[in-house]
């Protein structure tokens, strides 16, 4: 990540913006609550690095998982995915060939 910024965006990582955009975005992890978000819990139970931009890439990591998280509570909340399956992400009543074709479709 850190060569491909470097390539993409000449002198960004050193800028003031890259800086400010990263304490804006650590606060912002560090203000989330994690209990019951187990993928933001293990983002946001990192260290944090030195470099701006890697800060910048590490806050939006735990956000984005945070965010991620929520889907799934709201779907456990209605009974709308069975715990034990979530490897499998398969809904109740669907089926395995059903959940890898729509997968295969958001991702392909």
């Amino acid at each position: 990540m850190d060569a491909a910024v470097a390539r993409a965006l000449p002198g960004w990582r050193e800028s003031a913006e890259a800086s400010e955009a990263a304490d804006l975005a650590r606060r912002a992890a560090e203000a989330v609550d994690v209990p019951g978000r187990p993928l933001a819990a293990a983002n946001a139970g990192l260290p944090w690095p030195d470099a701006p931009h890697l800060v910048l890439w590490q806050a939006l990591t735990t956000l984005r998982e945070h965010r991620g998280d929520g889907h799934l509570a709201a779907l456990l909340q209605h009974e709308l995915l069975v715990p034990g399956r979530l490897g499998d992400g398969v809904l109740p009543g669907g089926t395995r060939v059903f959940a890898q074709v729509t997968r295969a479709r958001s991702v392909g």
